[in-house]
This record gives structure tokens, C-alpha cells and sequence, in this order.
């Protein structure tokens, strides 16, 4: 029989993972580095246990004897992922995590080819955002027929596990992401945006999610904005040490999650969905052990995959009482006080050293190549007094305007203007033209 190991069944997430496992049939094994717990929630359960720390890769590979599925459930995934990902393509195990981080995601896409010749899947995030965020965006994308770009919220309500404080503390970083072109480019983390999660928007700030690669991944669609809204006890402050492993059962219950997408196709047409689910730990707990499940019947591929990849656009769909609203599609023709035209406008540093002048001169091959994309209108830069510098150009649609953003970084990559630049600096965004006024117009 096919056998489920969860490493870091002791834990939160890991405890309730293991319970619905043993409640699903799935034939486990526990472990962890600690055989009292272990061996205190295996007798619980009726299942076996093995003790190991990922030290020494010899003890992992014998530990993992026999395993047909690990999931990963103990966190930091900083310290545990890379260890496990490796074991699990020298064992020919499927790996699976509940991670949240995106350098878990970047080490999965990093040994994508080498599980694909060992024939083992990669599926971080089987549980959590991803598997959750992952089917609200790709069943919003289906409804489009050429999408181009994904903004997508969650909603995060109630406490935080000491884990999750533990694992967001330690890869809390400065760098604020978004996916355009299919490339990860920085943004400022004070650009807020609203979403509507069922009760009226809400401002939501940006967040560099895993989001950004694994929808990437299973949609193919260049550009990509990931947001969070918190509501309730937000990040805890204090010694962690002190913090309880994480919200009862009674505080899960009563703060649900939601998320909200907009999916703008090449045409302008925009859909938006709304998706509401149990609480995240509740929901965690139970997909990740359902995706096992699911993997251990033969819902597989090698290499890196994602929940919405593998299972398909309604997987979310498949745990509690998850549910994902339609809201009603706006084509261009029929949206209100929005025009066709679309402003873009950048804004950055140069490069240490650099002036003005000679930035404009490494913009020679940009303006030749701007002239003939589809819908381009105009192209105005200027400086301000700090030192910024705004480059504004004009589309002829909001869809025109991204579809070049992404050829900036991939038809042209090697444009001397790139290193002209401070790309931390950089800050970018596309808007529909809603009202224009220009020389000659009368206002009646």
C-alpha cells in the first residue's frame, strides 16, 4: 500500500494535517525531529512514526524508505525545504508542502528539471494560498479569452500560528514584487489598492506572494499583482516564544477567508470573482492531506507543479464548504466612464553616475521599437527636482500598453537603457484613461 509521510505532524498545520489524513484512510506515517510528541500523537492516531533531523542526508534517505508522498508541514520552509526536496528526488518521492514563502517556490523551479528526470513531482503549496488563490485566478482566466493580466487579494482574518509568525519573521524582507513579462519586478509596497472580497472594497497592500510564480505557471498569463487585506489580531507583537500554537477551534470558525481577482483580457474585457472559504489553517489542514491523497491515486506529473495545474481549477472547490462567486463580465464596450486610451507611467532612478543626457541616448532603440507596437500614441519623459525621473506614454488601449510593458523585457532585454536605470527604484503601473480634455475640446 502507498504510503503518506508528513514531516512536522507535531506542529500547528502538521497535528490537523495528520488528523484528516487518519480520518481520509491514507495509510501515514508521522515524523518529525521530537519522538515524545511523535510518539504521543502516533498513539493517538494508530499510525507509525519515524525521528529524524535533516542534518545528514543519509538519515533522511532511510527514513524516507518506503514513502510514496512527504508532506512538508514543518516550517521555516527556509530551513527544511531544500533538504527534503533533494531527498525526495534521490528517493523517487513526491514532495508537497504547505509553504507560503516564494524562495521555496524559486528552489522548486530550480530543481524542476532534475525531478523530471527522477520522475518525482514538485508541488509546493499544496495547501494554503496557493491552492486557494491558484483556482479563484484560473477559473476567473477561463472566462477570458485571452487574459493578460491577474490582481488578485486575499482577505487574511484572526490570529496568526506561532509557526506562521516564526516562518514570516524570519523571510521578512524589504523587496516588494510583481510579475510583468513573465519577470519579477519590484514595486513600492505603499501602493494600495481596493478589492471587493463580497461586502464593499477594501484597501489591500501589496505583498510579493508565491502567487506570483506558481499562476504564472499554471496560466501562462505575463503580468501579475498580489495583494492582502488583514482584518482581526494582524501580526503579533512581543516574544514569540509566548504565543500560542495558533487560533482554536472556536477563532477558526469564526473568521472566514476570503480572496478577490480581476482578470483583464488583451481585449479590455475585465472579469471579477470572489471566493469564500473556512479559515486558513482550517482550509491548509484539510487540502494539503486531500492533494496527498489525490497524488497517492495517481494525480500526478514530474517536475514543478501547482494544486490548480494537477487538479484542476475547482480543486479549492473540493475542500469545506469553499465557494467561488462570478461577478458579471465588463467588456469595453459596455463599462462606464472608462475610455479606450490608456496612460503608463514609470517612475525610477538612473543608474549611480549617469545624467539625464545619456540616459536619453540609451533610449534610442526603445523609441524605434515603441513607434511600431500596436496602439502606441505618445511618449513624454521628464525629470523632477529630486532626481526622478517619469516616463509617460500614451496607448491606445490599457491591453496595448501591458502587451508592450512585456516586450520591454523580453524582445529588447538587451537595451543599454536596462542599465541605465536603478531597478529598486523601479515603479510602474497602466490606467484606463477615464476623462481627457485636450485643445479645442468644449465642455457642455
Amino acid at each position: 500500500m502507498k504510503t503518506l509521510m508528513i514531516y512536522g505532524a507535531t506542529g500547528y498545520t502538521g497535528r490537523m494535517a495528520a488528523e484528516h489524513a487518519k480520518a481520509a484512510g491514507i495509510n501515514l506515517v508521522l515524523a518529525g525531529r521530537s519522538e515524545a510528541p511523535l510518539t504521543e500523537l502516533a498513539t493517538k492516531l494508530g499510525t507509525g512514526y519515524r525521528v529524524f533531523a535533516l542534518d545528514y542526508d543519509e538519515a533522511i534517505d532511510a527514513a524516507l524508505s518506503g514513502i510514496s508522498v512527504l508532506l512538508n508541514c514543518a516550517g521555516p520552509y527556509l530551513r527544511t525545504a531544500e533538504p527534503l526536496i533533494k531527498a525526495a528526488i534521490r528517493c523517487g518521492v513526491d514532495y508537497l508542502d504547505t509553504a507560503a514563502e516564494l524562495d521555496s517556490y524559486r528552489l522548486a523551479e530550480a530543481f524542476d528539471e532534475e525531478a523530471k528526470a527522477a520522475g518525482v513531482m514538485l508541488l509546493p503549496g499544496s495547501g494554503g494560498s496557493v491552492a486557494m488563490l491558484g483556482s479563484l485566478a484560473g477559473h476567473a482566466a477561463q472566462r477570458v479569452a485571452d487574459p493578460v493580466q491577474i490582481r488578485i487579494a486575499l482577505h487574511v482574518t484572526g490570529s496568526m500560528s506561532r509557526g506562521s509568525v516564526i516562518s514570516a519573521t524570519e523571510n521578512m524582507t524589504a523587496d516588494c514584487f510583481r510579475l510583468i513579462g513573465g519577470k519579477l519586478v519590484g514595486r513600492r509596497p505603499e501602493e494600495l489598492r481596493d478589492f471587493d472580497f463580497g461586502d464593499g472594497p477594501r484597501s489591500s497592500f501589496p505583498v510579493t506572494l508565491p502567487d506570483l510564480l506558481t499562476m504564472h505557471r499554471a496560466t501562462g498569463v505575463p503580468d501579475i499583482e498580489t495583494y492582502v487585506h488583514v482584518s482581526g489580531g494582524g501580526f503579533p507583537q512581543g516574544d514569540l516564544a509566548t504565543l500560542p500554537d495558533g487560533p482554536t477551534a472556536e477563532q477558526r470558525e469564526a473568521n472566514r477567508y476570503q480572496a478577490s481577482v480581476e482578470v483583464t483580457g488583451a481585449d479590455g474585457t475585465i472579469v471579477r470573482e470572489v471566493l469564500d472559504t473556512v479559515n486558513g489553517y482550517t482550509f491548509t489542514s484539510m487540502a494539503a492531506p486531500e492533494a496527498a491523497r489525490r497524488v497517492l491515486a495517481g494525480e500526478r506529473r514530474p517536475g514543478f507543479q501547482t494544486p490548480a495545474g494537477v487538479f484542476g481549477n475547482g480543486f479549492a472547490e473540493t475542500i469545506a464548504d469553499t465557494r467561488i462567486s462570478d461577478a458579471t463580465e465588463v467588456p469595453p464596450s459596455d463599462r462606464k466612464y472608462v475610455m479606450t486610451e490608456a496612460v503608463e507611467i514609470t517612475t525610477f532612478r538612473l543608474a549611480a553616475g549617469l545624467t539625464m543626457k545619456r540616459f536619453i541616448a540609451a533610449n534610442r532603440d526603445i523609441d524605434a521599437w515603441l513607434v511600431d507596437q500596436p496602439g502606441f500614441i505618445s511618449r513624454r519623459i521628464c525629470q523632477r527636482e529630486d532626481g526622478t525621473i517619469v516616463d509617460v506614454l500614451v496607448w491606445a488601449s490599457a491591453a496595448a500598453g501591458r502587451k508592450a510593458a512585456a516586450g520591454v523585457v523580453t524582445e529588447i532585454a538587451g537595451s543599454p537603457v536596462h542599465a541605465a536605470i536603478d531597478q529598486s527604484t523601479v515603479d510602474w503601473s497602466v490606467s484606463s484613461v477615464s476623462h481627457a480634455l485636450q485643445t479645442g475640446s468644449k465642455r457642455h
